[in-house]
């Protein structure tokens, strides 16, 4: 049910191509949200509506004799929390934080603990415990090591000068950049395509509906997997923004062939 309400909660945002940029969500019919989750069946999708609307995270509404769902504002910010990290602070205090476990000191259940809490907080392994990240969360990496008990066995320091060793290729190699800029490139021709293709047709195919569904999860994907680097840190030819404007005209465009359509 967990996956499910997640899966919801991501259709809903992106109901008429707001995402996160926008707090109003566009309301949805039950068969608009059915296709949109064909991995579940659709009487779990009603349960999964039911138990989001009892956490206020969903909003249902009659109308025209039909219940039309969206997203609230805590719903829409929960969406934060889901991607772990996605809202991270985006300046560089041009201070680098490194977070070094002692080898031994911690039994195994909160090793995994620890090195989930630094994916979540966006810093990345750099060796065998040891983490790495340049954002200003300080304060936020010393409530996760309070959090699960593990402050006399780590080690955290901030460190502003390099000595020997290529900055930007390092940040490169460990968030592994260059894959996720090919991924976005891919992603965004994929986009352009499905895109002008939906706007030139008279019906919404099963196969346009694949591969919506097919593009709307990379896109999910990729959102999780950002990196969280501030904006100086990234490469000059990163379209994460492109990227995420083509995914809005999408859903909007998909929407609106949908219920021309039916209408």
């Amino acid at each position: 049910m967990k996956k499910l309400k997640r899966r919801l909660l991501y259709v809903l945002a992106y109901s008429r191509g707001e995402g996160l940029a926008s707090r109003q969500h566009e309301f949805l019919s039950l068969p608009e949200i059915y296709w949109r989750c064909p991995a579940f069946a659709q009487s779990s999708v009603r349960t999964g509506l039911c138990e989001l609307l009892e956490e206020g995270l969903v909003l249902k509404i009659i109308r025209g004799k039909r219940s039309v769902y969206r997203l609230t504002f805590l719903g829409h910010d929960r969406i934060f929390d889901l991607l772990e990290g996605f809202g991270a602070a985006s300046a560089w205090d041009k201070c680098w934080k490194v977070v070094v476990l002692k080898q031994g000191s911690l039994d195994l259940g909160r090793v995994r603990r620890l090195s989930r809490e630094m994916k979540k907080l966006k810093a990345v392994s750099w060796s065998r415990g040891v983490w790495l990240t340049p954002l200003a969360i300080s304060e936020d990496i010393k409530r996760s090591i309070f959090g699960i008990g593990a402050a006399g066995a780590v080690v955290v320091f901030e460190t502003k000068k390099w000595v020997l060793g290529d900055e930007k290729a390092m940040i490169f190699e460990l968030w592994k950049l260059d894959q996720l800029e090919e991924k976005q490139k891919k992603l965004i021709n994929q986009i352009q395509g499905l895109l002008t293709g939906v706007r030139s047709a008279k019906s919404l195919t099963d196969g346009a509906k694949d591969d919506f569904l097919l593009l709307l999860d990379q896109w999910w994907g990729m959102m999780r997997g950002r990196p969280g680097l501030p904006k100086n840190l990234l490469p000059p030819e990163w379209q994460y923004d492109q990227a995420e404007k083509l995914v809005r005209r999408l859903c909007a465009s998909v929407l609106e062939l949908e219920r021309e359509v039916r209408s």
